[in-house]
């Protein structure tokens, strides 16, 4: 049974750690995502069964003008593209180095795309500090596509992709989340009293030995 003075630290304890938790959460940089929807490829051709990652068809009367979402989202998830965005923006400055592999890291970190094969959509999107700064970077990525695809050859369609949504400028927090990081703590917290007690345990178990 634990005493009511154990609890009453533990309680004491507990809302000093989410305190503790709730200023730090409010002290990072609010982060925003804008996100634009495309439709994919396939949508488009119903009934047609696209077979490789670039769009080749099983009618090849209409392979020079096929390409699959496969392909869409390799060109999205590029370096080559990435390498456009971070020169475009100074992204260097605002992921705070120039080492290249760090550049890449953080970008990828902040990109989201999301291919729904069921619905027939593609969503992209990006993180930023920066509410405008995310809706320009999605929208120059999205009219990046047609200059990869001619540089690589892919289709002859143009443009590559039809957008459904465009990128807007996002008005609420992406993260951080307190509620999400509130709740992380209280399970992190409770590890750390189980812990205890186990270690109390075990040494109250030795000392009788």
């Amino acid at each position: 049974m634990i005493k009511k003075k154990t609890l009453k630290i533990l309680l004491i304890g507990f809302i000093l750690f989410e305190a503790g938790v709730t200023l730090y959460t409010l002290s990072l940089p609010k982060e925003y995502l804008s996100t634009s929807t495309l439709l994919a490829p396939e949508s488009e051709s119903p009934g047609v069964v696209l077979n490789t990652p670039y769009g080749q068809l099983q009618n090849p009367e209409l392979s020079n003008a096929a390409i699959s979402s496969q392909a869409i989202l390799a060109l999205l998830k590029s370096r080559r593209l990435a390498k456009r965005v971070i020169e475009k923006f100074n992204l260097s400055q605002i992921f705070n180095t120039t080492n290249s592999t760090q550049l890449f890291k953080k970008y990828f970190k902040n990109l989201l795309i999301d291919y729904d094969a069921d619905r027939g959509t593609i969503v992209v999107g990006f993180i930023t500090t920066n509410p405008l700064l995310s809706k320009n970077i999605v929208e120059f990525m999205i009219s990046q596509l047609d200059s990869l695809n001619s540089e690589l050859k892919l289709t002859s369609r143009k443009p590559v992709v039809k957008v459904i949504d465009f990128p807007y400028l996002p008005k609420r927090k992406y993260r951080p989340h307190l509620s999400y990081n509130l709740i992380t703590g209280a399970f992190i917290y409770l590890a750390i009293v189980l812990a205890i007690f186990s270690v109390k345990e075990i040494l109250k178990g030795i000392k009788i030995e």
